[in-house]
């Protein structure tokens, strides 16, 4: 390690006798001092002579100072310390930072721990860290007090109070591989820096932050088809320290790179820069939407109109049902739904969608602004269905957040199971008839509907009739018409239209067949009226014949007698009349 080892001799002589004293030093030893004029650099020798002929001769004190010819330590006048941050995304549901404070040389300055017989080594390498330790000079505590400690103290809330922005929660321990515990902890002949000492500071879950947004987020959209040239500004840890050395390195999950490299370094002098890319993006890419439309109108029952006979119509009230279900498995991205532009991605698939969703790189605003954007769409076209009737859509909020519900796994992004968009909305529109006592029969109008198709979209229209009620349908296009009966047994329709067919529209005529059970519950209410009229019609007519109501001759019906007593006439109160005489039996 190119220390000096002086040692100090009492060379002494028998009385009478002179004394020669030689050290031959070991080919791999150079003498640095001997305080005897007597030496051979051929030999590698040193010799002291001490006469004492006379016994007055107390002996000589040599000196002997060497040191090895050629030391495995490189010379150096300072410390070898370095920092590596190390934030691993190879699990990105828990991200883990760790600083490695890495010793490959310590400065002795602070360590009161060498004999006096050894001088010139200020420095010491990583083996002889380890040494020392080994043979009681030094302890893994002082080691940590003294050297370790202060360096963290002074860098971690350097980390904190970062663009990192975020209190740390720190672990400290040694790595194993570096202490004595390794498998070759020094070798006397050759003292050097392999392996490094290392200290382990770690944090198992942090915060990072890529192109300001959740790193999970940012590589799921690398997954599933994006792109990212990035710069230093736009990774949330940009420390800078002064005076030590540091390497950042991040590892990234299978299969996403930057530049090439699944795991990336940089430092102080070499910022982070490149394009991130995925191996696992969707092939073939997205290159248009992938939208499914369910469009559901439920006639629920229909009900006379009986206001509208009073102005000359016969109408009936329809209650209706509509919902629509948008399924969503590939959209364009679009200004609502925001993501920073150095992130380079055109359509999101339904995977990307919840991901976003989750990691909260959309808004709640940003969200509802998307939706209620759906429910305007929803409400023009049921409007436009219904000849300009006014549609108020609700948005199924359940259905939604049940459709954000995945396996979160970003490594298998994919638009297999769709998010849904779904709005609904009850109304009333009027539908017209016409009914006739003789033949008794009653038509209702024929029922026109205006279906159109959307961009990239393929809808599908479906009107479900009451129980009770056939229908005959047609459209002005001829497109292919579905019918059928649900599990209920009421009829429906169904036409589709494919994603070329936004421009298409087409009317769909239905003519409804009643049935004479329908009718009858049509008209029930008001036979039950009519009945009830007569019964409390007949009522009243027994009431009033039990009571004398009925008069003979011309007069109406129900009119009260005129037959009480005239002198009671004009009273403001009830006299009840005088009651029969009797007579006395005989």
């Amino acid at each position: 390690m190119g220390a000096t080892v002086t040692y100090h001799f009492n060379l002494q002589s028998t009385q009478g006798w002179n004394t020669t004293y030689t050290y031959l030093l070991s080919t791999t030893m150079m003498l640095n001092y001997a305080n005897t004029p007597d030496t051979n650099q051929k030999t590698n020798s040193v010799i002291w002579e001490v006469k004492n002929p006379d016994g007055k001769n107390t002996g000589k004190d040599a000196i002997l100072s060497m040191n090895l010819t050629n030391p495995t330590t490189p010379f150096s006048d300072k410390e070898d310390i370095s920092l590596n941050f190390t934030l691993d995304t190879s699990t990105v549901s828990s991200i883990s930072f760790t600083d490695a404070v890495v010793v490959k040389k310590i400065a002795l300055r602070n360590y009161d721990i060498l004999p006096d017989f050894v001088t010139g080594l200020d420095i010491i390498p990583a083996d002889g860290v380890r040494l020392f330790i080994d043979n009681g000079l030094l302890s893994w505590t002082d080691l940590y007090e003294k050297t370790i400690q202060p360096i963290e103290q002074q860098t971690i809330p350097l980390i904190e109070n970062s663009s990192f922005n975020q209190t740390l929660d720190l672990s400290f321990s040694w790595d194993p591989r570096s202490t004595i515990n390794c498998s070759t902890p020094y070798n006397i002949t050759h003292m050097d820096n392999e392996p490094v000492i290392q200290a382990n500071f770690n944090d198992p879950n942090v915060r990072l932050q890529i192109c300001q947004m959740p790193a999970r987020a940012f590589f799921g959209l690398m997954n599933a088809g994006a792109t990212a040239t990035i710069a230093s500004t736009d990774v949330n840890f940009d420390v800078v320290l002064q005076g030590i050395n540091y390497t950042i390195i991040l590892k990234l999950p299978t299969n996403i790179s930057l530049n090439g490299y699944n795991v990336y370094t940089w430092n102080k002098t070499i910022p982070i820069t490149g394009t991130f890319l995925s191996r696992l993006q969707p092939t073939p890419p997205y290159t248009e939407e992938h939208i499914d439309t369910r469009i559901e109108i439920e006639l629920l029952k229909m009900d006379l109109n009986i206001p509208s006979f009073f102005t000359g119509k016969t109408e009936l009230t329809a209650s209706t049902k509509m919902k629509e279900d948008d399924r969503l498995y590939v959209i364009h991205r679009s200004g609502e739904l925001f993501i920073p532009p150095k992130i380079n991605i055109t359509y999101l698939n339904s995977d990307a969608f919840r991901l976003c969703t989750e990691e909260h790189v959309f808004s709640e605003n940003q969200i509802i602004s998307f939706i209620s954007q759906k429910t305007e769409m929803f409400q023009q076209r049921l409007s436009a269905i219904f000849n300009g009737l006014h549609v108020k859509g609700i948005i199924d909020k359940k259905t939604f957040s049940n459709s954000l519900v995945w396996d979160g796994d970003i490594s298998a992004m994919n638009n297999i199971v769709p998010v849904v968009i779904s709005n609904y909305a009850n109304e009333v529109y009027a539908v017209g008839f016409h009914a006739s006592l003789w033949p008794a029969e009653l038509t209702i109008t024929p029922q026109r509907f205006t279906f159109q198709g959307v961009e990239n979209q393929t809808v599908t229209y479906r009107i479900i009739f009451p129980r009770g009620i056939t229908v005959n349908a047609s459209d002005s296009n001829e497109k292919i018409l579905v019918t059928g009966k649900t599990n209920d047994g009421r009829d429906y329709v169904e036409l589709s239209f494919d994603a070329e067919s936004a421009t298409q529209s087409t009317v769909l005529t239905c003519i409804l067949n009643e049935s004479p059970v329908y009718i009858i519950g049509l008209f029930l209410p008001c036979i039950l009226v009519f009945i009830l009229l007569v019964v409390l019609v007949v009522i009243i007519y027994l009431i009033r014949k039990k009571r004398g109501g009925l008069r003979k001759g011309k007069r109406k019906l129900f009119e009260p007698e005129d037959n009480e007593p005239s002198e009671y006439n004009g009273q403001d109160y009830y006299v009840p009349p005088s009651p029969p005489s009797k007579k006395k039996k005989k």
